[in-house]
């Protein structure tokens, strides 16, 4: 393998054809009759140059002198060559978004295009073994590590792009973790890099192009009193004005229930609200064809109409409405009297019947002492009130933001108190909302799995019951409580969701079929199920003899936008230390075969003037 540090150096080959030149022009000598020759001291000495093209004089002068030009010329280019035969590790770095999916009929999509470079690479690189690193919503290794060009072209071929989302530079970092360290990465993907990078390391081939794109970037579907609401959005992702047709359907029974096509401006974000006729169970939501197809249709079903059963008449009376208000207001929750999930008590008075040994209602309930699993078990909220109230505390509060419990809660504003006791004799469980030292809210986890929460308050001397974040904190606890009841909480999701559903308490593992009619097994731990989304359409989870189905959707502003994508290569993987490992330098020779052609030259030419005298 060759390698030239000045190319640009090659330029000076142009004095070739110029030399060449001033050998064919050449004045041609004009005969003359004369009486004697002694007085024309000059008549042996030729003219060189003219403007008339003469036939060539002196060829293997002309030759070497070409020669030499030539041996200085790729001399001051700087050519190298490989000496090294083991070759370096490579690792490729793959753009699993599906923004490499974009293309035009007739037209090969960036994903193939980068197949068919790297199929070309491997034919000729001798660098191996090969690993691949996929770069989506995470980075992963996709694989394992390959040696032979077949395996390799094999493995390439696997590649899927549906992701909602690319990690290269995390990616880059990944496989130069784990890759040793003269190993070389080839990043494939449709933008440009952000930054300039140094040489060395990485080669990045973009193999994208700007194009056109309408795309569907958000849609929800809600339980509004008896009827659903759809909420849509389309954004145009184009440079210039594109025609919208937008068609959405009943699945079941092939019936169009809206239609609209409108002239959308560049980068134009369209919104419809409407509501969705009665006994619709799958709305099949579409748009015309464009470069990106993935992001033109979605699915979507029915949202959960169950309601978390909520007992308050155990809470303490001053709270019983505020906690009324914050339950009807979520519109996830429902106030009963009988077969609660979720219960509000006086922590006071259950600790009384606690010491007293009482089997109340109250008392069995916050001890979930009759529960056989947790997705059938009460839920405890034990509320402290107490006598005395500790000093109004403004905060600063901390929440934990990883719980669920703390999603949209602002305690910006509030005055919050508690009992007096409190203050020195905190709350069990884990603190979900801390005043300095002093727990206000916190969560625990009883041995069937259940949960009790401790809320400590003195509704008379705090402001929260009033403020925002009380109806947010029940909201939250809502949702909380109602992930835990057997199947999805969300059935419409977005791509690469992590999707948690709630088994049956007798299952140990759930099988789902994806749209593209593969199944595989998840397994069932502490009751959930986790596992990510990697396509877009209906999936059904079976569950014993249950069937639950959810939908997926790309709905990316971001990845859906084509007109960013471009194409070039940057970086290499020759820098000062790579030259100095692999490879040798050919200068010296070209000098010495340069100097050596020069003194034949001279040689030659001093032979022939004697001649001439």
């Amino acid at each position: 393998m060759w390698l030239l540090l000045s190319p640009w150096s090659l330029l000076l080959l142009a004095a070739i054809p110029i030399t060449i030149g001033i050998y064919l022009f050449r004045t041609r000598s004009r005969r003359s009759e004369v009486s004697c020759l002694f007085l024309w001291v000059e008549h042996h000495r030729s003219q060189q140059g003219g403007r008339r093209m003469e036939r060539l004089q002196f060829p293997l002068l002309l030759f070497l002198e070409l020669l030499v030009l030539a041996l200085l010329a790729l001399a001051a280019a700087g050519p190298n060559v490989r000496t090294t035969t083991s070759g370096h590790p490579l690792v490729v770095v793959l753009d699993t978004s599906y923004s490499m999916n974009a293309a035009l009929p007739n037209e090969k999509s960036p994903q193939t295009q980068a197949i068919e470079t790297m199929e070309k690479f491997f034919d000729t690189n001798v660098d191996f073994p090969v690993q691949f690193v996929t770069a989506g919503s995470q980075s992963a290794t996709f694989g394992q590590r390959v040696r032979t060009q077949s395996e390799a072209k094999a493995l390439l071929r696997q590649w899927r792009c549906d992701a909602p989302t690319d990690s290269i530079t995390q990616a880059i970092v990944f496989a130069a973790t784990i890759s040793p360290p003269d190993s070389r990465i080839v990043v494939l993907t449709d933008r440009i890099p952000a930054e300039p990078f140094a040489a060395g390391r990485v080669k990045w081939y973009a193999f994208g192009k700007p194009q056109n794109n309408m795309a569907i970037v958000h849609a929800n579907r809600t339980q509004q009193g008896e009827r659903d609401r759809l909420l849509l959005e389309i954004a145009n992702r184009s440079p210039s004005p594109q025609q919208m047709n937008l068609v959405i359907r009943d699945d079941k029974r092939n019936v169009i229930v809206h239609e609209t096509s409108q002239l959308l401006s560049a980068g134009e974000l369209f919104r419809l609200r409407s509501t969705v006729p009665s006994g619709v169970e799958i709305l099949d939501v579409r748009l015309s064809d464009d470069a990106l197809a993935i992001d033109n249709k979605i699915q979507l079903l029915p949202p959960s109409k169950r309601q978390v059963r909520v007992q308050v008449s155990d809470a303490p009376m001053e709270m019983r409405e505020p906690l009324k208000r914050a339950i009807e207001a979520s519109g996830i929750g429902r106030v009963v009297t009988d077969m609660p999930e979720l219960v509000f008590v006086d922590a006071v008075s259950v600790q009384l019947a606690e010491n007293v040994g009482s089997t109340n209602t109250s008392s069995d309930t916050g001890n979930n002492s009759r529960s056989e699993n947790k997705n059938n078990a009460i839920w405890t909220v034990r509320i402290y009130t107490g006598a005395e109230a500790s000093e109004p505390i403004v905060g600063p509060f901390i929440l934990d933001r990883t719980s669920p419990m703390a999603g949209g809660v602002s305690l910006d504003g509030v005055v919050w108190s508690v009992p007096a006791e409190l203050t020195e004799k905190p709350l069990a469980g884990q603190a979900l909302i801390a005043a300095a030292t002093v727990p206000l809210f916190t969560e625990q986890t009883l041995r069937n799995g259940t949960k009790m929460f401790h809320f400590a308050i003195q509704s008379k001397l705090s402001t929260l019951t009033t403020q925002p974040a009380f109806p947010a904190l029940i909201w939250n606890l809502l949702q909380y409580r109602n992930r835990n009841n057997v199947g999805i909480a969300t059935p419409n999701v977005k791509l690469g969701t992590s999707i948690l559903f709630t088994a049956p308490s007798d299952e140990r593992t759930v099988n789902v079929a994806t749209p593209d009619g593969l199944y595989y097994t998840i397994p069932v731990r502490g009751g959930m199920a986790s596992f990510g989304t990697t396509q877009c359409g209906l999936h059904t989870i079976t569950a014993g003899t249950e069937q639950f189905q959810f939908s997926v959707g790309t709905l990316s502003l971001e990845e859906s936008d084509l007109t960013n994508t471009s194409s070039g290569t940057f970086g290499s993987w020759i820098d000062d230390e790579t030259i100095r490992n692999d490879y040798d330098s050919l200068v010296w020779l070209l000098l010495i075969a340069s100097l050596v052609v020069l003194a034949i030259h001279l040689a030659l030419l001093k032979i022939q003037m004697r001649s001439r005298d």
